[in-house]
């Protein structure tokens, strides 16, 4: 039975086990491998559960892939994919003295954050971190005004919308009661008073 804080647990993310269709977890190693185990000359392996029997994959909804790092040795002039670039990075990251062009897609730039980030002092590390809260307080309290102020506007509009439609359908229907009115043969000033409507509007009524 999976335990609740289980990472593979679907209902950690508010999943059922139907609605999962695999599970990949991907591990990069700095070490090399059991030589026994796997292909010598590769250093990406896959990796499934299979009963040591019959040596047939019991549940496809979990991997392993497995990258030897240490065995990735193309240097920057190399490097042809993404896949590679990532490879290369995750090796080569604690001697970068600065970012190379190579790796300059922004795909990168969160790693290369988190680089910097890792090499503040003590002190710096405090004051990034009561930074970053103030600025998480500052945008939340940004972010519920924005919310306040769209809902306020939704209800005026909403208001201002209803009281609009309710004039504008009480002058239709006194435009229409005053056209009854003038075919029945009462003045100009007698519809007015009775629709209370400007003596001008009745006036054009008649003659049109």
């Amino acid at each position: 039975m999976a335990r609740k804080n289980n990472p593979l647990n679907p209902a950690m993310y508010g999943l059922t086990q139907q609605d999962v269709e695999r599970v990949i977890r991907i591990h990069t190693m700095c070490k090399d491998m059991n030589e026994d185990a796997f292909d010598k000359e590769k250093i990406r392996h896959h990796v499934q559960l299979c009963d040591t029997a019959t040596h047939k994959v019991f549940y496809d909804k979990l991997e392993y892939i497995y990258v030897e790092i240490s065995k990735f040795n193309k240097s920057l002039e190399q490097l042809d994919t993404l896949y590679e670039k990532w490879l290369y990075a995750l090796k080569n990251l604690y001697k970068l003295t600065q970012r190379p062009k190579e790796l300059c897609d922004k795909v990168f730039d969160r790693l290369f954050e988190e680089a910097e980030i890792a090499k503040f002092t003590p002190q710096e590390m405090r004051e990034y971190e009561t930074s970053k809260m103030a600025y998480r307080d500052i945008k939340n309290s940004v972010d519920t005004a924005k919310r306040e102020g769209i809902a306020e506007g939704k209800e005026i509009g909403m208001k201002e919308g209803m009281e609009k439609g309710r004039a504008e359908g009480k002058h239709e229907a006194n435009t229409e009661t005053a056209q009854r009115l003038l075919a029945m043969g009462l003045s100009a000033e007698q519809v007015a008073k009775a629709t209370q409507l400007p003596l001008e509007i009745i006036k054009n009524l008649s003659n049109s």
